[in-house]
């Protein structure tokens, strides 16, 4: 996942794109300050079970303090709107706490190994 996976189509900007996101879509322009690195990394932690980095493992473990202090300042900035889009796009069981992120990397990680060995 890019940048260009989540720009506006030259129509205008008029016109609504919506991103898939497992079984749900969204607009991106709902969370139009959080940066595209940091989504795209939701993206593959939602998508396909892949770790993030340090600050948005506190994010989806629901751990306030350790998100702030791992926030770089773009991301301190926009956190609420983060935690917005954890909330609202999100698998609700794949954020929350600590367990259920352990949990949802877990799961992927056997579904990964699964395919990796095939039939």
């Amino acid at each position: 996942m890019n940048e260009r996976d989540f720009r506006i189509p030259p129509e205008g900007p008029c016109q609504t794109v919506l991103v898939r996101l497992g079984g749900e879509e969204y607009d991106p322009a709902d969370y139009p300050m959080i940066p595209m690195e940091t989504l795209a990394s939701l993206h593959r932690y939602a998508e396909h079970g892949i770790p993030t980095g340090d600050f948005l493992q506190a994010v989806l473990s629901n751990d306030l303090h350790e998100s702030f202090v791992r926030a770089d300042v773009g991301n301190a900035a926009v956190l609420p709107q983060i935690v917005r889009f954890c909330y609202n796009v999100l698998p609700s069981d794949s954020w929350g706490s600590r367990e259920k992120v352990a949990d949802w990397l877990r799961r992927h990680a056997g579904r990964r190994a699964e395919q990796e060995v095939g039939p």
